[in-house]
């Protein structure tokens, strides 16, 4: 997991940055781990227009979408180290979210063709 992870999906905590780069975050761009908090921000802003924040998503997550307590551990301590980051500006988010993107959808054609 890349800082660079951590501190894109802190900034997409922000609803401003998140409608920014809505129409190019794909969750599935993000390490295995990180994966799993990006889907649980992305229905977090779905479901609630305001008042978004770190204990918000990691409270859906934990509610809504694990269920083992190791991975609740794990979860939990993935939001711990979010929150530890600097978010980073609207435009640089957009930036290396478009990168992510661009990176999973040919990696996605890669196998694509290896099959």
């Amino acid at each position: 997991m890349d800082n660079i992870e951590l501190r894109l999906l802190r900034s997409l905590i922000d609803r401003k940055v998140y409608l920014d780069c809505v129409d190019i975050f794909k969750p599935e761009s993000f390490s295995e781990d990180l994966e799993g908090v990006a889907e649980t921000i992305q229905e977090v802003h779905a479901e609630f227009s305001s008042g978004v924040d770190l204990d918000v998503v990691n409270e859906y997550m934990l509610t809504k979408k694990v269920s083992t307590t190791s991975k609740k551990l794990l979860m939990t301590e993935l939001i711990s180290k979010i929150e530890q980051v600097e978010p980073v500006e609207i435009e640089v988010a957009r930036k290396f979210i478009f990168n992510l993107a661009k990176r999973s959808l040919r990696l996605e054609a890669l196998n694509a063709l290896a099959r």
